[in-house]
């Protein structure tokens, strides 16, 4: 996968139009674009160009930045420190909101509180993450002055991005609940424990809960991965410095390098994540462990 996921962004990037060190230096003589294009190692053929580049990624460094000069693993261990600490304050977020909405939708299977939390999971789901970046900032940041605009040195500065990453997260999560959770209630073994006098917030949350857990465990693996490598643009919006706004500028200036490592980390960290997941399984559902 890793392999396929390199080869397939080295060969976007270099049917892009563009050629970075124009971009970089704009007013540079042809004989000094081609001398800075041999030591960047563009010249080359691109077979070999791709050979080089795993070869080095394999052996950890995974080159030097066009644009800053430094080096790209440096740079993305700086920068994905912030974008993991978001993602996973996101993910608490939305497993928190959505279980907690799931659970009582499918409990008041229906009712107006059921039409209430789907059509707001709904809502969610369809408001671009763009636009409510921008909503909550005009209302918490320049009206209210409650929050900072922009930035990530206080936990404040947090505030605002794990909103709008958590709130879309948890409309998936919530409508995933609802419905592992309405297939639990209607099975079986739940109508024997109720028969035998069991308390319903323990039939609900100790029983018809752990057997609805999994999907929402897979839908959970999913959302983090997908959040992982899909917050440049409310990166942008509110000036975090992870690896989605460090993806960004990248991208603008052609920065081979910074941007072949930086979708190899995130990808990487997307497996890691799955397999994670699927290792929870065991912990969610004791009958995969005992197989």
């Amino acid at each position: 996968m890793l392999i396929g996921i390199s080869l397939v962004t080295f060969g976007i990037l270099r049917s892009i139009p563009g050629d970075p060190v124009v971009i970089m230096f704009p007013n540079a003589s042809q004989e000094a674009v081609e001398r800075i294009r041999g030591e960047l190692g563009l010249n080359g053929p691109l077979p070999l160009q791709y050979l080089i580049y795993v070869r080095s990624a394999v052996q950890g460094d995974l080159g030097t930045s066009i644009r800053t000069r430094e080096p790209v693993a440096e740079t993305l261990a700086r920068r994905l420190r912030f974008t993991v600490i978001l993602t996973f304050l996101s993910t608490l977020l939305a497993l928190a909101i959505g279980i907690a909405a799931g659970v009582a939708a499918a409990v008041n299977q229906d009712t107006w509180l059921d039409h209430l939390i789907t059509f707001g999971a709904v809502a969610l789901v369809s408001l671009p993450g763009f636009w409510l970046s921008l909503v909550l900032l005009m209302l918490f940041a320049a009206q209210l002055h409650l929050l900072p605009a922009g930035g990530a040195s206080t936990p404040q500065h947090f505030v605002l991005p794990v909103v709008v990453i958590g709130l879309g997260a948890a409309a998936v999560i919530a409508r995933f609940t609802r419905a592992s959770m309405l297939d639990a209630l209607r099975q079986d073994h739940i109508r024997t424990v109720r028969a035998s006098g069991v308390a319903e917030r323990l039939v609900i949350y100790k029983h018809a809960l752990r057997n609805a857990l999994n999907p929402v465990v897979s839908v959970a693996g999913l959302e983090f991965g997908f959040l992982l490598g899909g917050t440049a643009i409310v990166e942008s919006i509110f000036s975090f410095p992870g690896i989605g706004r460090l993806m960004v500028d990248a991208i603008y200036t052609r920065d081979y390098p910074m941007i072949q490592g930086g979708i190899l980390v995130v990808a990487v960290a997307v497996v890691l994540v799955n397999l994670a997941t699927d290792l929870c399984y065991a912990l969610v559902n004791p009958r995969i462990r005992y197989s």
